[in-house]
């Protein structure tokens, strides 16, 4: 059980000091509820069951050490997990604000967003949420076109080998080739 007192002492306002209060309330609220969420997570992590994956890694963020880890070099298709270092190579190179004009090409992979048609002009900041949040290919394909698709997948995979990932290779932007290969290790490296 956790346990919080709060004494707040303050020069300001009665109206300034409420307004305060206020947003101190729902800060601690979301402070319960990821406690509570933790809480959770550890009880999970400290039971006796049996992890049925193949393979997996649990890291420590704070230091990078390793918590949990079954055959964590073992190389997989890694599908839509691709989008993430789409995302990256995206962030590194377009800017945000930029618009992009959607053209059919664009839109060919299999996987696509309603929301995403041909002559629609979007935002690249958009268009990565689209492929994070929704996983949408089209999206993903869209930012790897405005940009260069042969160079963009070339910088994914510099990106791979600059940060330590050996065992990653990307043969598409979205994931959907089972050539895009990598492992639980490469993967946190990528995080």
């Amino acid at each position: 059980t956790v346990l919080l007192a709060v004494f707040i002492f303050s020069p300001k306002p009665a109206n300034a000091i409420q307004s305060d209060t206020e947003q101190f309330i729902q800060k601690m609220e979301i402070l319960k509820r990821e406690i509570a969420m933790l809480k959770m997570l550890v009880s999970n992590f400290l039971s006796e069951k049996e992890i049925l994956y193949p393979s997996f890694l649990a890291i420590n963020l704070s230091d990078n050490s390793v918590a949990l880890e079954k055959d964590s070099s073992r190389q997989y298709p890694i599908a839509s997990i691709t989008k993430l270092m789409t995302a990256v190579i995206s962030l590194e190179n377009i800017k945000d604000s930029q618009k992009i004009a959607i053209n059919k090409e664009m839109l060919k992979p299999y996987g696509s967003s309603p929301a995403i048609y041909n002559g629609l002009e979007i935002k690249a900041e958009d268009l990565i949420k689209a492929s994070l949040i929704q996983s949408a290919n089209d999206a993903s394909e869209a930012l790897a076109q405005f940009f260069g698709k042969e160079k963009f997948l070339g910088l994914m995979n510099k990106k791979a080998k600059e940060l330590g990932m050996v065992n990653t290779e990307f043969s598409d932007v979205y994931g959907l080739s089972p050539k895009n290969q990598s492992n639980a290790k490469d993967m946190a490296k990528l995080l």
